[in-house]
């Protein structure tokens, strides 16, 4: 009997949107939704059980029209969506970012690493996440009507599959000519793929582009003051992410307190000339794909890549002395939680200081 009643409140629902078209354009699908939700409560299980079972052959179909894709419901229940390279998911849903979590924290020295998620401002999933939705779906599939789709929404829900992880760097205490050398090199990363098994060497990668602000330094380098700040953003990023292994690192001979704060020690990275390199390699399966993210006095470096890991990042970082530190990179197994990997990272520095040149 409840079967039958949770049945007919549905079917009330659904008609009384009218479903005279063979395909529901969105927003009066997520009416449907909304009014089910008010009405209903709780779907009994077995009802669902046997709605499920009346549809166990139907095939996910969908096609492309305009800036949307034609989707049947059972490609909902199943979550089968289009496939799209996830280059092109993130440039066309990068505008749209309201948020993310920055999981790099400065003032913690003992920590834990996973990717994080992005956010999008008054956007809310179109997935099946509770019973009543995928009755409803149900019985849409079985009166063989279909959704039509933002296609731009389906990006939003494929960027879930992403793995992403962000560093974050305030830009407010760096003098002018800082900051624009800073912002030089940073942003001579954004949309820069980093294939599996290569290596990326900073110093030939950010040497000799234009608009670096030469200063007073001699007119002939290779960059200028300011990059730093970007080689340790990028050097932390390598720490948190599983698979980028640091091939080349040098710590500053001072302690930089102006570029990276009282609480970071130990984790930035020098770059000079050919003599202090930076360099990393990519050990992950797929590309890793930089973005880089303004959001006021802010930048952000993101290192995106398709797939997740089986892996997470521990940090433990000690100070040995007043002026000497060490950062300890564990690379455990998400689940045995066994330890992959355990790499460690030096910085002795002469003296500290507050400059911000």
């Amino acid at each position: 009997m409840k079967y039958w009643l949770f049945l007919i409140v549905i079917i009330l629902c659904l008609s009384s949107f009218g479903l005279a078209d063979d395909v529901l354009n969105f927003s009066t699908y997520m009416n449907i939704v909304k009014v089910s939700s008010d009405k209903i409560t709780k779907i009994p299980k077995i009802s669902l059980l046997k709605e499920m079972i009346s549809i166990k052959n139907e095939k996910c179909k969908y096609t492309r029209q305009w800036n949307n894709y034609i989707l049947s419901p059972v490609c909902l229940i199943n979550k089968q969506l289009p496939n799209f390279e996830y280059k092109d998911v993130i440039d066309n849903i990068w505008a749209d970012i309201d948020w993310f979590e920055t999981i790099y924290n400065d003032l913690n020295k003992n920590f834990v690493y996973e990717s994080t998620d992005i956010y999008f401002e008054w956007y809310k999933s179109f997935m099946p996440w509770d019973d009543i939705q995928k009755y409803i779906l149900i019985n849409l599939q079985k009166k063989w009507k279909k959704i039509s789709i933002p296609i731009k929404y389906i990006y939003y829900e494929k960027s879930r599959e992403l793995w992403i992880f962000v560093v974050g760097k305030d830009l407010s205490m760096l003098k002018n000519c800082t900051k624009q050398n800073y912002n030089v090199a940073i942003n001579s990363l954004d949309n820069f793929l980093l294939y599996p098994w290569e290596s990326l060497n900073i110093n030939k990668h950010i040497a000799y582009l234009p608009w670096y602000c030469k200063w007073s330094w001699p007119q002939d380098l290779m960059f200028f003051g300011g990059v730093c700040g970007f080689a340790s953003q990028l050097f932390r990023i390598a720490l948190i992410h599983p698979d980028i292994e640091v091939v080349k690192r040098y710590w500053h001979s001072v302690w930089l307190t102006a570029y990276y704060g009282d609480d970071v020690y130990g984790d930035d990275a020098a770059i000079y000339e050919n003599s202090k390199q930076f360099e990393i390699k990519n050990n992950f399966k797929d590309e890793v794909y930089f973005k880089v993210f303004d959001r006021w006095n802010y930048k952000y470096l993101l290192a995106i890549t398709p797939t997740k890991s089986v892996k997470w990042v521990n940090i433990n970082k000690t100070q040995i002395s007043n002026l000497s530190a060490k950062l300890e990179k564990q690379i455990y197994d998400k689940k045995s939680w066994k330890i992959l990997d355990n790499i460690t990272f030096d910085s002795k520095y002469s003296s500290k200081s507050s400059a911000i040149r």
